[in-house]
């Protein structure tokens, strides 16, 4: 048996996972903590605006509700950052924890409603009563609506201007571990190609793709993140940089499936000579033929998004030429 197809089989023996990443690596380590930081910024906020309003208006049993529930949002999503339960914390923030912010939202305008018609407010705490004229509340401690509004928007202007400090940091946080995420991403593909080029493996195309994607969005997104002077442009730098296929109307870089399908026509160049000469032309064609495929459609895709069923059909020529290729080596160790 010759040895050098037993070590190029082993490259193949792991069972490819997807090469289009889900994004839940992210956040892991320093991303779950700037995630659950910004959790508690939007959480703080919110929570502070039903406060001014319970003090200025009079306490709301429905807003204080809403102030229970997700302060319970708060220690459940803590619960499962502090266990590294990226996925339960993911499910919890788009799903319970969107709707309850919702909900308090719409709580806050219904309150407001209610009021729109009152000039006054009398009294103090919880015996607060709004009313359509000053001083109809007998301990005549009345303030006119349109001093109550003017206090209540100079509150919100110093918690808002709170918040977005808090936001801006918690999101450029989150910005700078998904860079260092990002830049993993590579060592770990550099990682394989000195595997593959101590094999006699010509990885040249291989290191060509981990260079452009440093030149072309790791060090481009980590600038943008380093000048940003908020939240907002945080944002836009997030959304023009995506290392695999996470920008809308940004660059995608598409590396798992570029560098997958790198991967196997380098490899398969290595064996195509003694394949071809032991009569397996067919074979080879074979797997040629669904890596110009792949390479099609990333060609077609460019730097835009793909859409899902193209994820899908890139998957599937993968996992298809993996196997073909596995299958192929194992012939050649055969007739060895």
């Amino acid at each position: 048996m010759d040895m050098k197809y037993a070590m190029l089989f082993m490259l193949l023996a792991i069972p490819l996972v997807s090469a289009v990443p889900q994004g839940i690596g992210a956040l892991k380590g320093a991303g779950l903590e700037a995630a659950m930081t910004n959790v508690e910024c939007k959480t703080d906020f919110m929570v502070d605006v039903i406060g001014s309003m319970n003090e200025k208006l009079g306490v709301n049993d429905d807003l204080s509700a809403q102030v229970d529930i997700l302060q319970g949002d708060v220690e459940t999503l803590n619960g499962y950052a502090d266990s590294n339960d990226t996925v339960s914390f993911r499910d919890y923030v788009h799903g319970t924890y969107a709707q309850h912010m919702r909900d308090a939202k719409g709580a806050i305008r219904d309150a407001r409603k209610g009021l729109a018609a009152n000039t006054s407010v009398c009294g103090h705490g919880k015996g607060k009563k709004a009313g359509n004229e000053t001083g109809n509340v007998s301990d005549g401690n009345c303030t006119s609506m349109g001093q109550i509004r003017k206090e209540l928007s100079d509150i919100y202007k110093e918690m808002k201007q709170a918040y977005d400090s808090c936001h801006f940091g918690s999101l450029k946080h989150a910005a700078e571990a998904k860079i260092e995420n990002y830049r993993e991403k590579l060592q770990n593909k550099s990682n394989k190609i000195k595997n593959l080029s101590a094999k006699g493996i010509d990885t040249a195309e291989l290191e060509d793709i981990v260079d452009e994607a440093e030149d072309e969005i790791v060090g481009p997104l980590e600038d943008a993140v380093d000048n940003a002077e908020n939240a907002s442009e945080v944002k836009d730098a997030l959304g023009k940089y995506c290392l695999h296929n996470g920008c809308r109307d940004g660059k995608n870089f598409h590396l798992g499936v570029r560098f997958e399908t790198a991967k196997l026509g380098a490899i398969l160049d290595k064996v195509r000579a003694d394949a071809e000469a032991k009569g397996l032309d067919e074979d080879v064609s074979v797997i040629d033929s669904i890596l110009d495929s792949a390479q099609e459609l990333l060609d077609a895709a460019g730097d835009s998004q793909l859409s899902a069923s193209d994820e899908e059909s890139l998957n599937g020529y993968i996992d298809d030429a993996a196997a073909k290729l596995k299958a192929l080596l194992s012939a050649l160790r055969s007739d060895s």
